[in-house]
Protein backbone atom coordinates (compact mmCIF):
# COMPACT_ATOMS: atom_id res chain seq x y z
CA UNK A 1 0.00 0.00 0.00
CA UNK A 2 2.98 1.99 0.51
CA UNK A 3 4.60 1.63 -2.67
CA UNK A 4 1.23 2.52 -4.77
CA UNK A 5 0.59 5.29 -2.98
CA UNK A 6 3.64 7.31 -4.07
CA UNK A 7 3.10 6.51 -7.43
CA UNK A 8 -0.26 8.17 -7.82
CA UNK A 9 0.55 10.82 -5.39
CA UNK A 10 3.66 12.05 -7.20
CA UNK A 11 1.95 12.54 -10.49
CA UNK A 12 0.03 15.55 -8.02
CA UNK A 13 2.30 16.17 -5.58
CA UNK A 14 5.62 16.05 -7.06
CA UNK A 15 4.48 17.58 -9.99
CA UNK A 16 5.91 21.08 -8.75
CA UNK A 17 8.95 19.77 -6.74
CA UNK A 18 10.79 17.33 -9.34
CA UNK A 19 12.15 17.80 -13.23
CA UNK A 20 9.34 15.48 -14.93
CA UNK A 21 6.46 16.87 -13.56
CA UNK A 22 8.16 20.11 -15.42
CA UNK A 23 6.37 18.66 -18.35
CA UNK A 24 3.06 18.55 -16.46
CA UNK A 25 3.71 22.00 -15.17
CA UNK A 26 3.58 23.59 -18.77
CA UNK A 27 0.51 22.11 -19.64
CA UNK A 28 -1.21 23.93 -16.20
CA UNK A 29 0.12 26.80 -16.54
CA UNK A 30 -1.17 26.92 -20.16
CA UNK A 31 -4.32 25.70 -19.36
CA UNK A 32 -4.80 27.47 -15.82
CA UNK A 33 -4.15 31.06 -17.83
CA UNK A 34 -5.87 30.24 -21.25
CA UNK A 35 -6.65 34.51 -21.10
CA UNK A 36 -3.39 35.95 -19.79
CA UNK A 37 -1.10 33.70 -22.23
CA UNK A 38 -2.70 35.57 -25.37
CA UNK A 39 -0.54 38.35 -24.89
CA UNK A 40 2.27 36.25 -23.46
CA UNK A 41 2.43 35.14 -27.13
CA UNK A 42 2.27 37.97 -29.07
CA UNK A 43 5.12 39.58 -26.68
CA UNK A 44 6.97 36.75 -27.26
CA UNK A 45 6.79 36.94 -30.84
CA UNK A 46 7.48 40.78 -30.71
CA UNK A 47 10.23 40.12 -28.96
CA UNK A 48 11.91 37.52 -31.05
CA UNK A 49 10.94 39.20 -34.20
CA UNK A 50 13.03 42.44 -32.99
CA UNK A 51 16.19 42.59 -33.42
CA UNK A 52 16.72 43.79 -29.72
CA UNK A 53 15.24 40.56 -28.37
CA UNK A 54 18.01 38.93 -30.63
CA UNK A 55 20.59 41.00 -29.55
CA UNK A 56 19.70 39.49 -25.73
CA UNK A 57 20.36 36.39 -26.07
CA UNK A 58 24.56 36.29 -27.06
CA UNK A 59 24.75 38.18 -23.86
CA UNK A 60 22.89 35.77 -21.74
CA UNK A 61 24.06 32.55 -23.58
CA UNK A 62 27.56 32.50 -22.20
CA UNK A 63 26.58 32.10 -18.69
CA UNK A 64 23.70 29.25 -19.99
CA UNK A 65 24.89 26.12 -20.62
CA UNK A 66 21.65 23.85 -20.96
CA UNK A 67 19.63 24.05 -23.83
CA UNK A 68 15.58 23.45 -22.80
CA UNK A 69 15.35 25.14 -19.74
CA UNK A 70 17.37 27.66 -20.45
CA UNK A 71 15.01 29.67 -23.15
CA UNK A 72 11.69 28.58 -20.81
CA UNK A 73 12.73 31.35 -17.89
CA UNK A 74 13.83 34.06 -20.37
CA UNK A 75 10.26 34.42 -21.71
CA UNK A 76 8.50 34.42 -18.71
CA UNK A 77 11.21 37.56 -17.79
CA UNK A 78 10.80 39.22 -20.70
CA UNK A 79 7.10 39.66 -20.01
CA UNK A 80 7.23 40.48 -16.80
CA UNK A 81 9.17 43.04 -17.58
CA UNK A 82 6.87 43.95 -20.34
CA UNK A 83 3.88 43.22 -18.42
CA UNK A 84 5.33 45.67 -15.86
CA UNK A 85 5.61 48.59 -18.58
CA UNK A 86 1.71 48.49 -19.18
CA UNK A 87 0.90 48.71 -15.68
CA UNK A 88 2.72 51.83 -15.98
CA UNK A 89 1.39 53.16 -19.04
CA UNK A 90 -2.58 51.73 -18.40
CA UNK A 91 -2.90 49.49 -21.07
CA UNK A 92 -0.92 46.09 -22.49
CA UNK A 93 -1.92 46.79 -25.90
CA UNK A 94 -0.15 50.51 -25.95
CA UNK A 95 2.71 49.21 -24.81
CA UNK A 96 3.70 46.62 -27.03
CA UNK A 97 3.48 48.78 -30.25
CA UNK A 98 6.11 51.06 -28.46
CA UNK A 99 8.96 48.85 -27.67
CA UNK A 100 8.33 47.53 -31.12
CA UNK A 101 8.67 50.74 -32.59
CA UNK A 102 11.74 52.42 -30.74
CA UNK A 103 13.65 48.79 -31.43
CA UNK A 104 13.50 48.37 -35.04
CA UNK A 105 16.36 49.90 -36.86
CA UNK A 106 13.30 51.31 -39.78
CA UNK A 107 12.32 54.50 -37.70
CA UNK A 108 15.67 55.77 -36.78
CA UNK A 109 16.85 55.43 -40.03
CA UNK A 110 14.34 57.66 -41.18
CA UNK A 111 14.77 59.97 -38.35
CA UNK A 112 18.33 59.91 -38.76
CA UNK A 113 18.41 60.59 -42.44
CA UNK A 114 15.63 63.69 -42.20
CA UNK A 115 17.73 65.12 -39.33
CA UNK A 116 21.34 65.58 -40.93
CA UNK A 117 19.24 66.97 -44.10
CA UNK A 118 17.40 69.70 -41.82
CA UNK A 119 21.12 70.35 -39.71
CA UNK A 120 23.25 70.23 -43.55
CA UNK A 121 20.31 72.74 -45.00
CA UNK A 122 21.11 75.32 -42.35
CA UNK A 123 23.73 74.72 -40.08
CA UNK A 124 26.64 74.58 -42.45
CA UNK A 125 26.01 77.54 -44.44
CA UNK A 126 24.87 79.35 -41.05
CA UNK A 127 28.40 78.13 -39.67
CA UNK A 128 30.33 79.44 -42.35
CA UNK A 129 29.23 82.49 -44.45
CA UNK A 130 25.52 83.36 -43.40
CA UNK A 131 26.82 84.71 -39.87
CA UNK A 132 28.64 87.66 -41.39
CA UNK A 133 26.44 88.07 -43.91
CA UNK A 134 23.43 88.70 -41.52
CA UNK A 135 25.49 90.70 -39.14
CA UNK A 136 26.57 92.96 -42.84
CA UNK A 137 22.97 92.66 -43.92
CA UNK A 138 21.26 93.88 -40.66
CA UNK A 139 23.84 96.89 -40.12
CA UNK A 140 22.99 97.98 -43.50
CA UNK A 141 19.26 97.36 -43.67
CA UNK A 142 18.48 101.11 -41.86
CA UNK A 143 20.61 102.57 -44.89
CA UNK A 144 19.09 101.72 -48.22
CA UNK A 145 20.89 102.77 -51.61
CA UNK A 146 19.27 106.06 -52.38
CA UNK A 147 21.00 107.73 -49.87
CA UNK A 148 22.67 110.98 -50.46
CA UNK A 149 25.68 110.91 -52.79
CA UNK A 150 29.12 112.13 -51.23
CA UNK A 151 31.19 113.94 -53.68
CA UNK A 152 33.52 115.80 -51.65
CA UNK A 153 35.06 118.99 -51.47
CA UNK A 154 38.34 119.83 -52.04
CA UNK A 155 38.57 122.13 -49.17
CA UNK A 156 35.93 120.16 -47.04
CA UNK A 157 37.59 119.65 -43.34
CA UNK A 158 37.94 116.35 -43.33
CA UNK A 159 40.12 114.00 -41.51
CA UNK A 160 41.96 112.87 -44.67
CA UNK A 161 43.32 116.50 -45.19
CA UNK A 162 47.01 117.39 -44.71
CA UNK A 163 47.20 118.23 -40.74
CA UNK A 164 49.75 121.16 -40.66
CA UNK A 165 49.97 123.48 -43.14
CA UNK A 166 53.17 123.61 -45.30
CA UNK A 167 56.37 124.64 -44.49
CA UNK A 168 58.44 127.77 -46.26
CA UNK A 169 59.87 124.87 -48.69
CA UNK A 170 56.19 123.89 -49.59
CA UNK A 171 56.33 120.80 -47.93
CA UNK A 172 54.05 119.44 -45.35
CA UNK A 173 56.11 119.49 -42.05
CA UNK A 174 54.17 116.86 -40.29
CA UNK A 175 55.71 113.88 -40.39
CA UNK A 176 57.66 111.80 -43.32
CA UNK A 177 55.88 113.55 -46.51
CA UNK A 178 55.52 110.26 -48.59
CA UNK A 179 53.13 108.60 -45.63
CA UNK A 180 51.04 111.37 -45.46
CA UNK A 181 48.16 110.47 -46.92
CA UNK A 182 47.78 106.49 -45.34
CA UNK A 183 48.52 108.50 -42.01
CA UNK A 184 46.34 111.07 -42.25
CA UNK A 185 43.50 107.93 -43.16
CA UNK A 186 45.04 106.27 -40.15
CA UNK A 187 43.68 109.22 -38.18
CA UNK A 188 40.55 107.02 -37.63
CA UNK A 189 41.14 104.79 -34.42
CA UNK A 190 39.38 101.87 -35.87
CA UNK A 191 41.50 102.17 -39.09
CA UNK A 192 44.02 102.55 -37.32
CA UNK A 193 43.89 99.17 -34.87
CA UNK A 194 42.82 97.60 -37.92
CA UNK A 195 46.46 98.71 -40.03
CA UNK A 196 48.35 97.14 -37.04
CA UNK A 197 46.23 93.91 -37.00
CA UNK A 198 47.19 94.04 -41.33
CA UNK A 199 50.98 94.62 -40.35
CA UNK A 200 50.96 91.52 -37.86
CA UNK A 201 48.99 89.23 -40.92
CA UNK A 202 52.03 90.71 -43.52
CA UNK A 203 54.28 89.89 -41.20
CA UNK A 204 52.99 86.47 -40.87
CA UNK A 205 52.35 85.88 -44.68
CA UNK A 206 55.80 87.30 -45.43
CA UNK A 207 57.67 84.73 -42.43
CA UNK A 208 55.76 81.72 -44.46
CA UNK A 209 57.79 80.15 -46.47
CA UNK A 210 60.28 77.09 -45.48
CA UNK A 211 63.38 78.76 -46.82
CA UNK A 212 64.64 81.02 -44.73
CA UNK A 213 66.49 83.08 -47.18
CA UNK A 214 62.60 83.47 -48.81
CA UNK A 215 61.53 84.84 -46.03
CA UNK A 216 64.30 87.43 -44.67
CA UNK A 217 63.86 88.85 -48.31
CA UNK A 218 60.27 89.13 -48.55
CA UNK A 219 59.85 90.71 -44.77
CA UNK A 220 62.88 93.13 -45.78
CA UNK A 221 60.16 94.35 -48.56
CA UNK A 222 57.27 94.47 -46.52
CA UNK A 223 58.72 96.31 -43.06
CA UNK A 224 61.04 98.45 -45.32
CA UNK A 225 57.87 101.36 -44.70
CA UNK A 226 55.53 102.53 -47.66
CA UNK A 227 51.84 104.21 -47.52
CA UNK A 228 49.72 101.58 -46.54
CA UNK A 229 47.17 103.14 -48.74
CA UNK A 230 45.91 100.52 -50.12
CA UNK A 231 45.14 98.25 -46.73
CA UNK A 232 43.70 101.67 -45.42
CA UNK A 233 41.56 102.35 -48.52
CA UNK A 234 40.26 98.56 -47.92
CA UNK A 235 39.51 98.74 -44.10
CA UNK A 236 37.85 102.35 -44.37
CA UNK A 237 35.81 100.69 -47.47
CA UNK A 238 34.37 97.56 -45.40
CA UNK A 239 33.66 100.40 -42.56
CA UNK A 240 32.05 102.65 -44.59
CA UNK A 241 29.71 100.23 -45.73
CA UNK A 242 28.72 99.15 -41.97
CA UNK A 243 30.91 96.10 -41.73
CA UNK A 244 33.10 96.26 -38.46
CA UNK A 245 36.88 95.25 -38.32
CA UNK A 246 36.66 91.46 -39.26
CA UNK A 247 39.23 88.79 -39.80
CA UNK A 248 38.24 88.74 -43.41
CA UNK A 249 38.46 92.12 -43.95
CA UNK A 250 41.95 91.95 -42.34
CA UNK A 251 43.26 89.40 -44.20
CA UNK A 252 42.26 90.64 -47.71
CA UNK A 253 43.92 93.98 -46.76
CA UNK A 254 46.84 92.16 -46.16
CA UNK A 255 46.50 89.66 -49.19
CA UNK A 256 45.77 93.41 -51.09
CA UNK A 257 49.08 94.90 -49.86
CA UNK A 258 51.15 91.62 -50.18
CA UNK A 259 50.19 91.92 -53.80
CA UNK A 260 50.96 95.65 -54.03
CA UNK A 261 54.84 94.29 -52.65
CA UNK A 262 55.00 92.26 -54.81
CA UNK A 263 54.80 94.05 -57.64
CA UNK A 264 57.20 96.53 -56.63
CA UNK A 265 59.82 94.10 -56.80
CA UNK A 266 58.94 92.93 -60.19
CA UNK A 267 58.80 97.04 -61.26
CA UNK A 268 62.17 97.40 -59.69
CA UNK A 269 63.73 93.90 -61.28
CA UNK A 270 62.41 95.83 -64.92
CA UNK A 271 63.53 98.80 -64.37
CA UNK A 272 66.96 97.86 -63.21
CA UNK A 273 66.32 99.97 -59.85
CA UNK A 274 69.29 100.20 -57.59
CA UNK A 275 67.27 101.97 -54.77
CA UNK A 276 63.64 102.28 -53.66
CA UNK A 277 63.45 104.81 -50.66
CA UNK A 278 67.12 104.84 -49.72
CA UNK A 279 67.38 101.59 -49.70
CA UNK A 280 68.75 98.76 -52.40
CA UNK A 281 66.44 97.17 -53.72
CA UNK A 282 66.31 92.93 -53.76
CA UNK A 283 68.20 92.53 -57.77
CA UNK A 284 70.67 94.93 -56.40
CA UNK A 285 71.01 92.83 -53.37
CA UNK A 286 70.40 89.22 -54.58
CA UNK A 287 70.66 88.96 -58.12
CA UNK A 288 67.55 89.14 -60.45
CA UNK A 289 66.93 85.55 -60.57
CA UNK A 290 66.37 85.76 -56.74
CA UNK A 291 64.51 88.94 -56.76
CA UNK A 292 62.17 87.25 -59.31
CA UNK A 293 60.86 84.59 -57.06
CA UNK A 294 60.66 86.36 -53.78
CA UNK A 295 58.29 88.46 -56.08
CA UNK A 296 56.76 85.37 -57.11
CA UNK A 297 56.14 83.93 -53.47
CA UNK A 298 54.86 87.31 -52.61
CA UNK A 299 51.90 87.21 -54.88
CA UNK A 300 51.12 83.12 -54.65
CA UNK A 301 51.36 83.65 -50.73
CA UNK A 302 48.37 86.22 -51.21
CA UNK A 303 46.28 84.66 -53.41
CA UNK A 304 47.09 81.17 -51.25
CA UNK A 305 46.01 83.44 -48.09
CA UNK A 306 42.93 84.68 -49.52
CA UNK A 307 41.51 81.77 -50.85
CA UNK A 308 42.24 79.57 -47.36
CA UNK A 309 41.47 82.57 -45.03
CA UNK A 310 38.83 84.80 -46.70
CA UNK A 311 36.63 83.49 -49.45
CA UNK A 312 36.83 81.92 -52.87
CA UNK A 313 34.87 85.24 -54.61
CA UNK A 314 38.25 87.15 -52.93
CA UNK A 315 40.53 84.80 -54.14
CA UNK A 316 39.44 85.25 -57.89
CA UNK A 317 39.33 88.73 -57.59
CA UNK A 318 43.15 89.23 -56.66
CA UNK A 319 43.54 86.37 -59.15
CA UNK A 320 41.86 88.69 -62.38
CA UNK A 321 43.96 91.78 -60.75
CA UNK A 322 47.54 90.22 -60.67
CA UNK A 323 46.52 89.37 -64.72
CA UNK A 324 45.60 93.12 -65.00
CA UNK A 325 48.88 94.10 -63.26
CA UNK A 326 51.14 92.03 -65.75
CA UNK A 327 48.85 93.69 -68.32
CA UNK A 328 48.88 97.32 -68.00
CA UNK A 329 52.70 96.82 -67.05
CA UNK A 330 53.40 94.67 -70.44
CA UNK A 331 51.54 97.83 -72.30
CA UNK A 332 53.71 100.23 -70.57
CA UNK A 333 57.13 97.90 -71.66
CA UNK A 334 55.84 97.64 -75.45
CA UNK A 335 55.67 101.33 -75.64
CA UNK A 336 59.02 102.24 -74.02
CA UNK A 337 60.67 104.98 -75.77
CA UNK A 338 58.00 105.48 -78.04
CA UNK A 339 57.62 109.52 -78.79
CA UNK A 340 54.56 109.25 -80.64
CA UNK A 341 52.88 107.18 -77.64
CA UNK A 342 48.89 108.16 -77.17
CA UNK A 343 47.07 109.67 -74.18
CA UNK A 344 44.90 106.69 -74.84
CA UNK A 345 47.63 103.67 -74.58
CA UNK A 346 48.73 105.50 -71.03
CA UNK A 347 45.86 105.42 -70.14
CA UNK A 348 44.87 102.07 -70.29
CA UNK A 349 48.63 100.77 -69.01
CA UNK A 350 48.28 102.91 -65.65
CA UNK A 351 44.52 101.81 -65.43
CA UNK A 352 46.23 97.74 -65.37
CA UNK A 353 49.50 98.39 -63.41
CA UNK A 354 47.96 100.66 -61.05
CA UNK A 355 44.43 101.63 -60.79
CA UNK A 356 43.16 97.58 -60.96
CA UNK A 357 45.18 96.99 -57.38
CA UNK A 358 42.78 100.29 -56.41
CA UNK A 359 39.49 98.83 -57.53
CA UNK A 360 40.01 95.70 -55.93
CA UNK A 361 40.97 97.29 -52.92
CA UNK A 362 37.27 98.41 -52.52
CA UNK A 363 35.98 95.48 -54.31
CA UNK A 364 37.25 93.39 -51.73
CA UNK A 365 35.89 95.36 -48.73
CA UNK A 366 32.62 94.96 -50.44
CA UNK A 367 32.69 91.67 -51.05
CA UNK A 368 33.53 90.79 -47.53
CA UNK A 369 31.11 93.21 -45.88
CA UNK A 370 28.48 91.57 -48.48
CA UNK A 371 27.66 94.61 -50.34
CA UNK A 372 24.72 94.76 -53.23
CA UNK A 373 25.96 94.12 -56.90
CA UNK A 374 25.21 97.79 -57.13
CA UNK A 375 27.67 98.69 -54.43
CA UNK A 376 30.09 96.77 -55.23
CA UNK A 377 30.13 98.40 -58.90
CA UNK A 378 29.98 101.94 -57.75
CA UNK A 379 32.92 101.26 -55.51
CA UNK A 380 35.20 99.65 -57.72
CA UNK A 381 34.41 102.77 -60.02
CA UNK A 382 35.64 104.57 -57.05
CA UNK A 383 38.38 103.05 -56.58
CA UNK A 384 39.97 102.31 -60.11
CA UNK A 385 39.39 106.43 -60.76
CA UNK A 386 41.50 107.25 -57.53
CA UNK A 387 43.86 105.23 -58.82
CA UNK A 388 44.28 106.68 -62.20
CA UNK A 389 44.70 110.00 -60.34
CA UNK A 390 47.17 108.25 -57.74
CA UNK A 391 48.90 107.05 -60.60
CA UNK A 392 49.37 110.49 -62.64
CA UNK A 393 49.97 112.06 -60.05
CA UNK A 394 52.64 109.77 -58.84
CA UNK A 395 53.73 110.34 -62.09
CA UNK A 396 53.82 113.72 -61.69
CA UNK A 397 56.40 113.89 -58.73
CA UNK A 398 58.83 111.81 -60.77
CA UNK A 399 59.01 114.77 -63.12
CA UNK A 400 58.87 117.56 -60.85
CA UNK A 401 59.29 116.30 -57.09
CA UNK A 402 62.22 116.59 -54.34
CA UNK A 403 64.44 113.18 -55.03
CA UNK A 404 65.36 113.31 -51.14
CA UNK A 405 61.89 113.27 -50.09
CA UNK A 406 60.81 110.43 -52.72
CA UNK A 407 63.50 108.47 -52.41
CA UNK A 408 64.39 108.12 -55.63
CA UNK A 409 66.43 109.77 -58.78
CA UNK A 410 63.80 112.31 -60.42
CA UNK A 411 62.95 111.85 -63.77
CA UNK A 412 63.14 108.26 -63.56
CA UNK A 413 60.71 107.15 -65.83
CA UNK A 414 62.08 109.26 -68.36
CA UNK A 415 65.38 108.01 -68.23
CA UNK A 416 63.70 104.48 -68.74
CA UNK A 417 61.77 105.58 -72.14
CA UNK A 418 58.27 105.60 -69.84
CA UNK A 419 56.31 108.72 -71.07
CA UNK A 420 54.08 109.30 -69.05
CA UNK A 421 50.79 111.19 -69.02
CA UNK A 422 51.94 114.43 -67.35
CA UNK A 423 54.52 114.68 -70.28
CA UNK A 424 52.34 113.41 -72.95
CA UNK A 425 49.81 116.56 -71.99
CA UNK A 426 52.27 119.39 -72.19
CA UNK A 427 54.36 118.42 -75.20
CA UNK A 428 51.60 120.27 -76.97
CA UNK A 429 53.05 123.84 -75.38
CA UNK A 430 54.95 125.20 -77.73
CA UNK A 431 58.33 126.11 -75.68
CA UNK A 432 58.74 122.32 -74.88
CA UNK A 433 60.34 121.76 -78.53
CA UNK A 434 63.97 120.96 -77.38
CA UNK A 435 62.08 118.49 -75.41
CA UNK A 436 60.22 116.44 -77.89
CA UNK A 437 63.58 116.14 -79.47
CA UNK A 438 64.64 114.38 -76.70
CA UNK A 439 62.43 111.31 -76.68
CA UNK A 440 63.03 108.38 -78.46
CA UNK A 441 66.36 107.49 -77.30
CA UNK A 442 68.36 106.93 -74.04
CA UNK A 443 68.91 110.39 -72.34
CA UNK A 444 72.22 111.58 -70.52
CA UNK A 445 72.05 112.65 -67.30
CA UNK A 446 72.88 116.24 -68.42
CA UNK A 447 69.92 115.56 -71.39
CA UNK A 448 67.47 114.61 -68.48
CA UNK A 449 68.16 117.56 -66.02
CA UNK A 450 67.69 119.88 -68.85
CA UNK A 451 64.32 118.22 -69.78
CA UNK A 452 63.11 118.04 -66.20
CA UNK A 453 63.80 121.91 -65.60
CA UNK A 454 61.78 122.69 -68.83
CA UNK A 455 58.92 120.61 -68.00
CA UNK A 456 59.27 122.50 -64.20
CA UNK A 457 58.99 126.00 -65.86
CA UNK A 458 56.04 125.03 -68.31
CA UNK A 459 52.40 124.70 -67.61
CA UNK A 460 53.04 120.88 -66.86
CA UNK A 461 52.58 121.31 -63.13
CA UNK A 462 49.43 123.14 -63.31
CA UNK A 463 48.01 121.30 -66.12
CA UNK A 464 48.22 117.97 -64.39
CA UNK A 465 46.70 119.13 -61.14
CA UNK A 466 43.86 120.81 -62.92
CA UNK A 467 43.26 117.19 -64.66
CA UNK A 468 43.26 115.37 -61.66
CA UNK A 469 41.09 117.77 -60.17
CA UNK A 470 38.18 117.53 -62.46
CA UNK A 471 38.81 113.79 -62.35
CA UNK A 472 38.15 113.64 -58.75
CA UNK A 473 35.04 115.76 -58.75
CA UNK A 474 33.65 112.95 -61.23
CA UNK A 475 34.80 110.39 -58.40
CA UNK A 476 31.33 109.94 -56.52
CA UNK A 477 30.41 107.28 -53.92
CA UNK A 478 26.57 106.94 -53.93
CA UNK A 479 24.91 104.76 -51.51
CA UNK A 480 26.84 104.84 -48.73
CA UNK A 481 25.80 105.42 -44.92
CA UNK A 482 26.48 108.88 -44.31
CA UNK A 483 29.83 108.96 -41.39
CA UNK A 484 33.19 109.83 -40.63
CA UNK A 485 35.12 107.46 -42.78
CA UNK A 486 32.31 107.58 -45.44
CA UNK A 487 32.82 111.43 -45.47
CA UNK A 488 36.84 110.68 -45.61
CA UNK A 489 36.41 108.16 -48.67
CA UNK A 490 34.62 110.90 -50.01
CA UNK A 491 37.59 113.87 -50.08
CA UNK A 492 40.39 111.51 -50.35
CA UNK A 493 40.91 112.16 -54.23
CA UNK A 494 40.65 116.10 -53.58
CA UNK A 495 43.03 115.32 -49.96
CA UNK A 496 45.83 113.38 -52.36
CA UNK A 497 46.07 116.36 -54.86
CA UNK A 498 46.35 118.98 -52.52
CA UNK A 499 48.84 116.51 -50.51
CA UNK A 500 50.83 116.01 -53.78
CA UNK A 501 50.44 120.12 -55.03
CA UNK A 502 52.49 120.71 -51.24
CA UNK A 503 55.41 118.57 -52.35
CA UNK A 504 55.94 119.53 -55.74
CA UNK A 505 59.11 121.67 -56.91
CA UNK A 506 58.77 124.58 -59.58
Amino acid sequence: MYPTGPQTPPATITAPKTSPPQRTSIQPAQTHTPQAPQPRPTTATTAVSTPSANLTPPYAQPAQTSATPTPRPHPPTATAAIAGAPQRTGSPRAAAPAPAYTTTPRPPRAGTAVRPSANTATSRPDTRTRPAATKADTLRQPNPLPTPAHTGTPNSPTPLQVTAPPNPNGRPSNGPPADAPAGTLAAHPTISDGLRRVEATIRRLSNSSRIPAINKAADRITSAGGKRLRPALTLATGLALGGSMTRRLVTGAACVEMIHAGSLVHDDLMDQAAERRGTRTLNAELGDPRALVIGDFMLARAGLAALTAVSRPVAETLAATVVELAEGQYQETASLFDPARSVEDAMRSITGKTASLFRTSCLVAAQCAHASPEQRVRLAMYGERFGVIFQILDDLLDLAGDPAILGKPAGSDLRHGVYSLPLLWSLGDPSLGDVRDLLGRRLTDAEADRALQALRRSGMIDQTIERCRQMAAETVIPGLPRGAIADSLAALPAAYINWTAAMLTR
